[in-house]
């Protein structure tokens, strides 16, 4: 038997448990993945390549939009994630954007739901 290595060994990415066994739609689980990557295409992103979008943060209108921005530092996003925590009666203190991606990874690989 001849075992075939094509894109040889990768390391094993923290945000696995997240992603796979998730029951969520195709494309939300895509989206998710862009958000994880830092690859959705913030206006940050845009103007690196050159495109020429208004690099002000569409939801508060008073600071660039960015990753970080956009998805934990807005204060809009900010009332969003507090109010889904709440809703979910779940204590959590969180400051940056990297502290909640392995938050999320650890919850996702205990077999209860618990705050």
């Amino acid at each position: 038997m001849v075992e075939l290595n094509q894109i040889g060994a990768l390391p094993k990415v923290e945000w696995k448990a997240i992603m796979f066994s998730n029951l969520a739609r195709p494309k939300t689980l895509f989206s998710m993945w862009l958000i994880i990557q830092e690859r959705m295409m913030t206006t940050d992103r845009l103007n690196k390549w050159n495109i020429n979008v208004d690099p002000i943060c569409v939801l508060c209108g008073n600071h660039p939009e960015t990753h970080a921005h956009l998805f934990w530092e807005c204060t809009t996003t900010t009332e969003l994630w507090a109010g889904i925590f709440n809703w979910l009666h779940i204590q959590v203190q969180i400051k940056i954007w990297d502290q909640l991606i392995a938050w999320f990874v650890e919850k996702a690989k205990k077999k209860t739901v618990e705050g």
